[in-house]
């Protein structure tokens, strides 16, 4: 299957590397000085959000967190192919073609929001 859309495929690729969830501890507001709440530090990309969300796990999880079957890396590697060779035999490839196509980079040069990103990591 043959890709049209590189350019979106390339601003995907850069935001999946470059937002991740992170996860980090502060203290309880209501002064329990061992009790510590688990705060979210950084989001996940919003189209990524949105894909995960649509392939859920059927998993009966305890606590209700969200589970998929979605899994980064293997969306990485199919990305990269289809940005490299413009096809991809990977079950994500059509669905990622069709994401591709009414996705919107946030404006802005990417390698500045990249090294952005960086520098907010090292500070951290």
């Amino acid at each position: 299957m043959k890709t049209r859309p590189t350019e979106q495929l390339i601003a995907m690729r850069d935001e999946l590397e470059s937002n991740r969830l992170d996860v980090g501890l502060c203290p309880d507001k209501r002064g329990c000085p061992r009790r510590l709440l688990r705060v979210a530090m950084s989001r996940n990309a919003p189209w990524y959000r949105e894909f995960c969300a649509a392939h859920s796990s059927g998993r009966v999880r305890r606590n209700r967190a969200f589970d998929t079957r979605i899994r980064r890396r293997d969306l990485l590697a199919v990305l990269s192919r289809l940005i490299d060779c413009g096809e991809s035999r990977s079950g994500y490839a059509p669905r990622l073609l069709s994401l591709a196509a009414r996705f919107h980079a946030p404006s802005g040069d990417w390698t500045k929001r990249r090294a952005y990103t960086l520098q907010q990591y090292a500070i951290a």
